[in-house]
């Protein structure tokens, strides 16, 4: 059975945030979107990358 992993909902939209509003200050609302989406996919990602694995060699 797989179990779903759970991310950090502080982890997913502080790098939003962040990413957003540079997007936002760079190139208006359409570099926003764009911010935001790497922001999430970041903090996701990396959410995921510090938690030890279980079946670990």
């Amino acid at each position: 059975m797989v179990v779903p992993e759970t991310v950090s909902p502080v982890a997913v939209f502080v790098p939003a945030i962040v990413f957003g509003g540079i997007g936002f200050f760079v190139f208006d609302t359409l570099g926003a979107g764009i911010g935001v989406v790497l922001g999430v996919a970041i903090g996701v990602l990396m959410s995921r990358s510090e938690r030890p694995r279980e079946n670990a060699g």
